[in-house]
């Protein structure tokens, strides 16, 4: 909602989108007070937008539980900040940029997507690693990788297009360990609920 680019402008004035975040958060928890509402994703870096959003309607914005945001190209720690091999991160220091959106809200801020599709399979994975490692340290409760598969967008996935798992799919499988399935019991229950 705060992007627009050449080709690629899908901006929404903060005035509408407060509107639009106000009403749906309203129907959202009239429903499910319980289901938690995220502010779209913002990925312009321009903290001033939020501002804005904010104000067109505190009360409103006291209805949303997080704010979601896209902080590509920011730097975990400074790393490749002025290029490296395989890729550069020019926008910011990824923890300082996502603790001035956290600042402002007064509000958790999920990363509800983070990528990257450089060629370097193993600066992809690293890219992966480094930032999942600086937003765990900064608790962010939620943290999206984009993309699952390079089908949806070259180059980006944990798979590649014949879904086999990429060195930044096996990163990722570190930060997110599937849970052991349950021993099945050799002695089943009986519909009376005595073995």
């Amino acid at each position: 909602e705060d992007i627009c680019a050449t080709g690629f402008c899908p901006f929404v004035p903060a005035k509408a989108y407060s509107y639009m975040l106000t009403q749906s958060a309203a129907a959202i928890k009239a429903i499910n007070p319980k289901t938690k509402v995220i502010m779209g994703g913002l990925g312009s870096g321009q903290r001033q937008y939020l501002r804005d959003v904010m104000a067109a309607d505190p009360a409103g914005f006291n209805k949303i539980d997080a704010v979601g945001m896209h902080p590509y190209g920011g730097a975990p720690d400074g790393w490749c900040a002025k290029g490296c091999s395989g890729g550069e991160l020019p926008f910011g220091d990824l923890a300082q940029g996502v603790t001035e959106y956290k600042n402002i809200a007064g509000k958790p801020v999920w990363v509800t997507e983070i990528g990257s599709n450089s060629s370097d399979k193993a600066w992809q994975a690293e890219y992966l690693t480094r930032s999942f490692q600086v937003l765990q340290r900064i608790q962010v409760p939620v943290v999206i990788w984009f993309a699952w598969s390079d089908i949806m967008v070259p180059g980006f996935g944990v798979m590649d297009g014949n879904k086999k798992i990429k060195p930044v799919g096996e990163e990722f499988r570190k930060f997110n360990p599937q849970p052991t399935p349950p021993a099945t019991s050799t002695n089943p229950v009986t519909p009376t609920g005595i073995p």
